[in-house]
């Protein structure tokens, strides 16, 4: 009986052994599974806090952006570079929302570069940034401006005929057929609250989350601050140096702009030359007719002026009635030519109440009259005020220094 009994409690004791070693393994099993559960919760979480840490600093390097003296171009093609690949975009543009003699267009003012890009222009052959792409009613892009909300689209070749109508659907076809773009996600641009153009990403993804559409329209947000800071820098810089009546430049910006023409002009051997412009009887007109009929006669000349310079010309109202013309790389009988036409295009204009207006007007090139820059404008007045003693509304060459008199100047 006693060996049964040992025998009994032996089995009773594996049994008990056995039991908790079942339990023991179901806890481990159940610990085990907690900590795969918590590790897959950790990476998720890691992932995450990298997408969020690459977004910060994505959106300090705009900041950073703005806070330098790059031009706007530099700045936004900076921007569209920063948010590539990080994201899963493999594309991203800025388009501008302009308008034309024949309607509303959109233009490519920044682009990533990236394989993307360069793929579709190879087969359009034309790049995309040279082109005045179609703003079509009821596309994405019109949408997503005129709406002011953010449209994703995974119809590619609709996205991309709506802009580029005069393309045939074969090549629209061939620059989407390697099928890597899934998406097209358009964010609106607005500048001082009204329309500016589209921020436009092409992604890997056809889903959209509630915190990219979030991130996206932050970014966005940053990219019309820095348009924004752009548009008043340009103005303050313009103002600096324009008169505000007449839009010309003014007369510190044009003493610069001569200065340098001086250099260029001893650097290669080129003569330049000066016209000189005074309105006749200003005085008169203001007393007359009054001042605000003096401003006009003065922003007549200074339309002329403008309609009448080349590109490389300066213009400038330097005070008063008193204009200057810079013309590079014109010696005295080209200037003379142009001092003439600048006159009869003045006398042509009819202006209501006053009617014609005339100006007296003088030249002077630098290396055949004189190699002084204080000298040369000098005598471009002289020549100029010579034109009025002799009966107004004529041009007048100004004399070589030598044969100027002391008293004269």
């Amino acid at each position: 009986m006693k060996f049964f009994d040992r025998i009994n409690e032996v089995r009773k004791r594996i049994s008990e052994v056995e039991h908790n070693i079942y339990h023991g393994k179901e806890e481990f099993l159940e610990i085990y599974e907690k900590n795969l559960q918590l590790e897959q919760e950790i990476e998720e979480r890691t992932k995450e806090l990298n997408i969020a840490n690459k977004r910060m600093l994505t959106l300090q390097n705009i900041l950073d952006m703005m806070n330098s003296a790059k031009p706007l171009k530099n700045v936004l093609e900076t921007v569209v570079n920063s948010i590539q690949g990080e994201f899963g975009y493999l594309h991203s543009t800025i388009m501008r929302k302009q308008k034309d003699n024949d309607g509303d267009y959109l233009s490519v003012i920044a682009e990533a570069d990236d394989i993307t890009i360069q793929r579709a222009n190879n087969i359009l052959k034309t790049p995309i940034q040279a082109r005045r792409l179609c703003y079509t009613k009821y596309s994405i892009f019109y949408n997503t401006i005129e709406n002011r909300r953010i449209v994703q689209s995974t119809d590619i070749a609709a996205s991309l005929n709506a802009i580029m109508q005069d393309e045939s659907e074969e090549l629209i076809n061939e620059i989407i057929s390697d099928k890597s773009v899934r998406s097209v996600i358009a964010i609106p641009l607005y500048a001082f609250n009204k329309p500016f153009g589209v921020f436009c990403v092409f992604s890997s993804r056809e889903e959209l989350a509630k915190s990219e559409t979030d991130f996206l329209a932050m970014y966005a947000q940053q990219i019309e601050l820095a348009i924004t800071i752009a548009d008043l820098f340009e103005r303050v810089k313009e103002q600096a140096v324009t008169d505000g009546l007449t839009g010309l430049y003014n007369r510190r910006y044009f003493e610069e702009c001569i200065k340098k023409e001086v250099i260029r002009a001893q650097r290669i051997n080129q003569p330049f030359s000066i016209i000189g412009l005074d309105l006749d009887y200003l005085k008169k007109i203001n007393d007359t007719y009054g001042h605000t009929f003096g401003d006009i006669a003065i922003k007549t000349i200074a339309e002329v002026l403008k309609s009448n310079a080349r590109s490389i010309d300066t213009a400038a109202r330097m005070g008063g009635e008193e204009f200057n013309i810079l013309l590079p790389g014109i010696d005295s009988k080209g200037a003379m030519v142009a001092a003439e036409r600048i006159r009869k295009a003045v006398e042509s204009k009819t202006l209501d109440v006053i009617g014609n207006v005339t100006a007296s007007v003088g030249v002077a090139t630098y290396y055949e009259h004189t190699e002084n820059v204080e000298e040369l404008l000098e005598l471009t007045d002289q020549a100029m005020y010579q034109s009025k003693r002799d009966g107004r509304n004529r041009v007048t060459l100004a004399k070589l220094i030598s044969e100027t008199s002391w008293q004269e100047i």
